[in-house]
């Protein structure tokens, strides 16, 4: 619908956007306000751009022009349930919690029925490209203007492949099937999975667990400690007659007083400003400030599209174990930088 008000030249004033999946093919069309000059005249603004977690507020730059300003921001953290870390006898996750120790820690969770069915597993959810990032990996060459595709690089292909052994080497995540027949936030609030990596709009959802106590903690640390997260964006369309009354809500939505409506209303977990965040921490929620600050975002790309649809045709191989990391990352490589280097 706001696709076609915009091709209609009826687009509101104010809207939100998706930073990595709209943004980018929004302001190529030149369909956006540049806040830029707006931003260098609010000398409030200037002294507290610093407040903001960097990855929130870079997501509304594209090509060096800010376009918006972040109101939701979400990094990935690392959900247990305490009662099955307590029955492996394991100490609770922390902020030192690393790759090898969330392995060695998933396999004591996982029980299995007499026949051999696994009825619960030890680590599910989180995103293929956290782990490659965490392996020391990178998606492109250059994350705000990336002309080639680097997923076949050994750090890349490691966490791949990573990805890839968790359901079928290591055999501590659900299978594809067992996914399907019951998702993974489900088997975590059902108490059948001892660990889920997931975004902290899932807090909500899971303060509603009256079976089991738990936690949170930042994402286990690979070569480097990240986290990959998303953010949205309150942009101005560049057609907009009230330029300076829309940028007065842009700024307002991203303010300390909305950020805790927000917060209170459970329309988010955390908010884009790091000044308000120190008093809401609880073991539930601690996880997803850790992970702010350490939080990476997805490129933005133009062509995200046409992009992901190629990676998401060769993930699907991995995800069913029908070729390795090395293969699939090769594929993805060669499939993705034609579209990259097109005009």
């Amino acid at each position: 619908k706001l696709q076609t008000m915009i091709a209609g030249g009826s687009a509101p004033d104010v809207f939100w956007l998706d930073p990595t999946i709209q943004m980018p093919s929004f302001a190529e069309k030149g369909v956006l306000l540049d806040l830029g000059p707006l931003i260098e005249e609010d000398q409030q603004l200037q002294q507290n751009l610093d407040s903001y977690h960097k990855v929130a507020l870079d997501s509304g730059v594209y090509k060096g022009i800010t376009y918006g300003l972040p109101w939701v921001y979400n990094p990935e953290a690392l959900f247990y349930n305490k009662k099955i870390i307590a029955e492996a006898g394991l100490a609770v996750p922390d902020g030192d919690f690393t790759i090898s120790d969330l392995i060695e820690a998933a396999k004591k969770m996982v029980k299995k029925s007499k026949e051999g069915r696994v009825e619960q597993y030890g680590f599910g959810g989180g995103n293929w490209y956290g782990f490659v990032w965490r392996f020391g990996g990178e998606i492109f060459d250059d994350h705000d203007y990336p002309t080639k595709c680097t997923l076949d690089s050994p750090e890349s292909i490691e966490g791949l492949q990573f990805y890839q052994d968790l359901v079928y080497k290591e055999k501590v995540s659900p299978t594809p099937a067992a996914s399907k027949a019951l998702p993974t936030e489900e088997m975590f609030t059902t108490g059948r999975l001892g660990m889920i990596a997931a975004g902290g709009w899932v807090v909500p959802k899971f303060k509603e667990i009256s079976a089991f106590e738990w936690g949170s903690t930042n994402m286990p640390k690979g070569k480097r400690q990240v986290s990959a997260a998303w953010s949205t964006l309150t942009v101005a369309s560049a057609n907009t007659k009230h330029p300076k009354e829309a940028w007065e809500f842009i700024k307002f939505y991203a303010s300390k007083t909305a950020q805790e409506i927000c917060l209170k209303g459970g329309i988010s977990t955390i908010p884009v400003l790091k000044m308000s965040t120190t008093p809401k921490t609880t073991e539930q929620t601690q996880g997803v400030f850790l992970s702010a600050q350490d939080g990476k975002m997805w490129p933005m790309l133009p062509q995200y599209a046409k992009i992901m649809d190629k990676i998401n045709s060769e993930l699907d191989y991995l995800i069913m174990n029908k070729h390795d990391a090395t293969k699939v990352a090769r594929n993805m490589v060669k499939n993705v930088n034609p579209i990259l280097s097109s005009k």
